[in-house]
């Protein structure tokens, strides 16, 4: 691409949250050398999110060279999956239990004990069930965080590929 003068976009996965605490120096200002060098070569960037966006700039990005490029669902995918399955949800009407699903990572940011502690509340009055897809440095304080007296409406499904997701979606 540099030889040939092609016109790099780069959309990395990655941030500097998690890669800040108990770095040694020397590797920090290391990596921080080689993305500036790198980023200093890339026409645009484009940021998953405002922490993407934040450590392009750190690392010698311009502000003009960053999009947004959010993650983004094919819906199309999800409708196909849930046709022909009898979706209970196609009723007019339905009457079953409240089903709240969580799928992301569980991390602070995101803040799914507040869900549970929330979803604790609801189950003592209403008839509900609570999906947790997904993992992340959370989860064990999360699976704590469910009162005893309802672990059996709470699921946990660990990390699920985005193509797996139709099926918790549909149900």
């Amino acid at each position: 691409c540099l030889l040939r003068r092609i016109p790099i976009v780069l959309r990395p996965e990655g941030n500097d949250e998690a890669r800040s605490s108990g770095r040694r120096i020397l590797r920090q200002t290391i990596r921080s050398l080689f993305l500036k060098w790198l980023y200093s070569r890339v026409h645009r960037f484009l940021a998953v999110g405002s922490l993407s966006r934040r450590h392009f700039l750190a690392h010698g990005g311009h502000a003009d060279a960053v999009f947004s490029s959010p993650y983004s669902v094919d819906n199309e995918v999800f409708l196909a999956s849930a046709k022909g399955k009898g979706n209970k949800r196609d009723a007019k009407f339905y009457h079953g239990p409240l089903e709240i699903i969580f799928c992301g990572k569980l991390i602070e940011r995101k803040d799914p004990l507040t869900l549970v502690r929330a979803f604790n509340i609801l189950a003592k009055s209403h008839d509900c069930r609570l999906m947790i897809v997904g993992d992340g440095e959370l989860r064990a304080d999360v699976e704590r965080a469910v009162a005893p007296s309802i672990r059996n409406r709470v699921e946990f499904h660990g990390f699920v590929n985005q193509n797996g997701l139709a099926a918790f979606y549909s149900r």
